[in-house]
């Protein structure tokens, strides 16, 4: 390795070979980076200062009234193009929009005096179970070893599960609403059933 040194500059060039320096071990050789990064910070010192950029003077204000209005002539641009969402981020986005779906559903529901569809789920769930249970269906099912056929009281199973939601709380209006709304389909009668 050969150095030179020159007497216009303070600092001592070396020549190094080219391939990959190790800091493992202290071999008297400058990295060839920090070596570049000295030699610009040399290099500046010299340069004189940019100036200082400075606010444009305002111009001086002219009579606006004797002009015309100008036309606003801006041109808006047209909206960035957006990107494809990957599959999960489409996901997470369905399922918020889906969440915000059903949070607003609740809600109306809520303010309707209305049950939430779970509750009256369980609740049709469990009048099934006590119709089929009053007309010993597990016993008819066995003798027949089948349930082909079998046929059962409608009209009981929606008493049953309206008399289960006023049990928790609901008027009999909204327990026969929300019944008739899971059972028979939005445009159902409720009023109807509320009477029995």
């Amino acid at each position: 390795m050969a150095f030179r040194a020159e007497a216009d500059t303070p600092y001592v060039q070396r020549e190094a070979s080219m391939g990959y320096h190790h800091d493992d071990h202290d071999d008297g050789e400058q990295d060839p980076f920090i070596e570049e990064v000295l030699r610009e910070i040399y290099m500046d010192q010299f340069e004189p200062p940019e100036p200082e950029a400075s606010e444009p003077e305002p111009e001086p204000a002219e009579d606006l009234a004797s002009e015309e209005p100008v036309p606003d002539t801006t041109v808006t641009p047209p909206p960035a193009p957006v990107a494809p969402l990957s599959a999960s981020a489409e996901a997470a986005a369905h399922r918020r929009v889906e969440a915000e779906r059903k949070r607003v559903e609740r809600e109306e529901r809520r303010a309707a005096g209305l049950p939430d569809r779970r509750t009256v789920d369980t609740v049709v769930s469990a009048a099934l179970g006590e119709v089929l249970r009053q007309a010993n269906a597990g016993a008819r099912i066995r003798a027949r070893g089948s349930a082909r056929g079998m046929v059962i009281d409608g009209e009981a199973v929606l008493r049953a599960a309206i008399r289960g939601l006023r049990a928790r709380g609901c008027s009999k209006e909204a327990a026969s609403r929300a019944v008739a709304e899971r059972l028979l389909g939005r445009e159902a009668p409720g009023a109807a059933l509320a009477s029995g």
